[in-house]
């Protein structure tokens, strides 16, 4: 077992049962216990009565974990390929990625739920790995409620798409690509701020983002507006759209 250097950063490195580990010093007794076990965080909540279970693209669980709230998923592939590859990796690389863009952004100033950890089992080449997060109850993602009828959407709907953009573009000059820009992964806290999720597929460049990848970025974020708004009406969608792009160009400026 290896630790970092102390501070609000520190990660403990451990090993068990062919299992690596990059943890919170607080939680590293009990994910010792559970990966010597040969089982994983996933699992173990999965199977106590008072976890949350959450559906998305793929199942999450919320519980504790060492006295610590905690959102744990399994890491798996996208895309056409999803089918084929499900949840194994060449590299343990996009479970460190999540890691360190989280710290980064977060001393940057820009909120994303802590990465409480983040873990791996080798086996015959390939990886397969999960990922803990602070659990924050009561949250909801940016998708909420902005599809409903236009007298049931919440007064403040145009601020959080604001919030959405503003956010957005903060990734954009600190040099972060994303990869999965979709209203589901910004989520609302109760204290008000506004929280980027999922990023395991972030790239960090050492400049601003050029105008080629802001303009990806932001495409792949309409898709998935329209994705998401499709059985709203066309023209609420497109409201919803034209305040997206007047708040990244105010916010970008």
């Amino acid at each position: 077992m290896s630790v970092s250097p102390g501070g609000k950063g520190a990660l403990v490195e451990l090993s068990a049962a062919g299992v690596t580990c990059l943890c919170r010093p607080q939680l590293s007794d009990e994910l010792r216990r559970i990966y010597t076990s040969g089982g994983s965080v996933f699992a173990e909540l999965r199977d106590q009565e008072s976890t949350q279970v959450l559906f998305g693209r793929q199942p999450l669980v919320a519980g504790i974990v060492g006295g610590v709230p905690v959102l744990v998923k399994r890491l798996f592939h996208g895309g056409f390929l999803a089918l084929l590859t499900r949840d194994y990796f060449l590299t343990s690389g996009r479970l460190r990625n999540h890691l360190s863009c989280g710290d980064f952004l977060a001393a940057k100033g820009v909120p994303t739920p802590e990465t409480l950890f983040v873990s791996w089992r080798r086996r015959l080449g390939l990886v397969r790995g999960e990922i803990g997060v602070r659990y924050i109850p009561k949250a909801f993602d940016a998708s909420s409620h902005l599809f409903l009828r236009p007298d049931e959407r919440p007064a403040d709907w145009r601020e959080r798409v604001a919030a959405v953009a503003a956010v957005t573009a903060r990734l954009h000059v600190l040099g972060v690509d994303h990869g999965d820009l979709n209203l589901r992964n910004f989520l609302f806290v109760p204290s008000g701020e506004l929280h980027i999720l999922d990023l395991d597929k972030a790239i960090r460049r050492r400049a601003p983002l050029v105008a080629a990848a802001r303009r990806r970025n932001l495409a792949r974020l309409e898709r998935s507006i329209r994705k998401q708004g499709k059985h709203a009406p066309a023209q609420d969608v497109e409201e919803i759209l034209h305040v997206l792009r007047a708040a990244y160009r105010s916010a970008y400026a």
